[in-house]
């Protein structure tokens, strides 16, 4: 997939904000380049203490994208935070949460998805994949944040963890530093 044409969302146009959560800057740079240009406003956080800092005092994020592994507070870890619906705003709770990591593994995974995660991902991200799955969690009109809870996630917290797994798909290229300089605008 080019960054150069990434696909048009489902309504992308209606302005959606996506909270990315990454210590490291080339993965925060390549994924606010690619949601830029699918239409989505974009907000940055460099751990998970910050993130949640930044839940806190705004009510207009619509999803999450977290790294695992980060200083301060770990990706699950936020993610337990705000599903226990303790952050200023209760509704925050509900916000559609994609995980990824660049350390994959069985555990981590399964440790995501029963914390509520609405989706896991292996780095290098299969961006294809990742614009399918936003595009899916944030179907629809522009709706409260309590209203966002789909049948999809209710069912699949209902199924069984061994029948969650998704089958192990052929990683992606990873991206260049050259690629990384472009993005960064250098």
């Amino acid at each position: 997939m080019s960054l150069d044409s990434p696909p048009r969302l489902p309504n992308a146009r209606n302005r959606f904000t996506i909270l990315v959560v990454d210590d490291l800057l080339p993965n925060r740079l390549l994924l606010k380049r690619f949601l830029t240009k699918a239409g989505y406003d974009v907000v940055e956080a460099d751990h998970g203490k910050s993130a949640l800092s930044t839940l806190s005092s705004s009510q207009s994020i619509d999803l999450v994208i977290t790294d695992v592994e980060m200083p301060e507070l770990s990706g699950i870890e936020m993610l337990r935070e705000i599903r226990s619906g303790s952050l200023n705003h209760p509704e925050i709770s509900h916000l559609p949460v994609l995980v990824a990591s660049g350390n994959a593994d069985a555990i981590m995974e399964r440790d995501a998805m029963t914390s509520g995660a609405d989706g896991f991902f292996s780095k290098p991200l299969d961006l294809s994949q990742l614009a399918n799955t936003i595009a899916t969690c944030l179907q629809g009109s522009k709706v409260q944040p309590a209203e966002r809870i789909t049948a999809s996630r209710a069912e699949r917290q209902a199924q069984p963890l061994e029948s969650r797994s998704r089958t192990p798909q052929p990683r992606p290229k990873s991206f260049s530093l050259e690629a990384l300089k472009k993005l960064a605008g250098e």
